[in-house]
C-alpha cells in the first residue's frame, strides 16, 4: 500500500465500522519491529488495522546503494551525498504530512548549507516535477524510487534519515515532525497556522538532528 501517509507510530486500536482518524504525531525508532498504523483521514482501504513494517534500514550502516533520476536533472547516487551530515526525505505527491513539513525542511535546508538534502519519491518524472513547482520543494528530488523503497520497506511516509558524513545511518523518524499546538482557549483546541508549524518543526529539526549528531562517535572514512 504505497500510498500510506501515516503520522502515527504507537499501537492503536480501532472499531472496522467506524471511519479512521489520526491526529498526526510521530515516533523515532532504531529497533526493526512491525507496528500497527492508522491511515490518516480520507484514506481508504477498506476500513480496520493496517500493518507496517519498519523499513529495512539498519543504524550505523551505509543506505543500500542506488542510483536515481533527479527532478533537476542527472542522477543522484550514494556519492553524491556522501562527505557531509545528510538528511534524506521519503515522500509521495498526495501525502498531506509530506506537504505539512514541506516549509520547515526548505527553511532547515536554507540555514544549513554545509549539510547535504535528498528527497526520494516513487512517484514518476511528470508528477514530481508538478509537485516541486507546485510546492517550492527546495530540496534535490529523485523520483521513479519505487523498486529502491520496496528494497527498504519502506511503507510509511513521510520518512526521514540522518546520515552522518561516511554515509552511515545515524537516526530515523517515522511519520510527520511533531509541532507544538497552542492552548486551548475557552474549551476549544486552535489549529496551528502554517508559520507556527514551520517555526515549530524546524525546532524540533535542530534538537534533533543535534542530538544524533553529538552522539556519534564516527569520523570520516576516506
Amino acid at each position: 500500500m504505497r500510498t500510506m501517509c501515516v503520522c502515527l507510530a504507537v499501537l492503536l486500536f480501532v472499531l472496522v465500522s467506524d471511519p479512521i482518524q489520526a491526529k498526526s504525531t510521530a515516533a523515532s525508532t532504531s529497533t526493526r519491529h512491525s507496528v500497527l498504523k492508522l491511515l490518516v483521514p480520507g484514506t481508504s482501504v477498506g476500513g480496520g488495522i493496517i500493518i507496517a513494517l519498519k523499513p529495512n534500514i539498519d543504524m550505523g550502516k551505509p543506505l543500500p546503494r542506488f542510483s536515481l533520476p533527479l527532478v533537476s536533472g542527472g542522477k543522484t547516487n550514494p556519492a553524491s551525498i556522501k562527505g557531509a551530515t545528510t538528511l534524506v526525505d521519503f515522500f509521495f505527491s498526495g501525502c498531506a504530512g509530506c506537504i505539512e513539513e514541506l516549509p520547515a525542511l526548505n527553511a532547515y535546508a536554507a540555514s544549513h548549507p554545509h549539510m547535504h538534502f535528498l528527497a526520494i519519491t516513487y512517484d514518476d518524472a511528470n508528477t514530481a516535477k508538478i509537485f516541486v513547482n507546485k510546492r517550492h520543494f527546495a530540496w534535490p528530488v529523485a523520483y521513479n524510487g519505487q523498486a529502491y523503497l520496496d528494497q527498504l520497506k519502506v511503507s510509511v511516509y513521510p520518512t526521514l534519515l540522518l546520515l552522518d558524513a561516511n554515509g552511515d545511518v545515524r537516526a530515523m523518524h517515522i511519520g510527520s515532525m511533531p509541532f507544538d499546538s497552542p492552548p486551548p482557549s475557552n474549551g476549544k483546541l486552535a489549529m496551528p497556522d502554517v508559520k507556527a508549524i514551520k517555526t515549530s518543526q524546524v525546532k524540533w529539526l535542530d534538537h534533533w538532528v543535534g542530538q544524533h549528531m553529538a552522539s556519534s562517535t564516527s569520523t570520516q572514512r576516506p
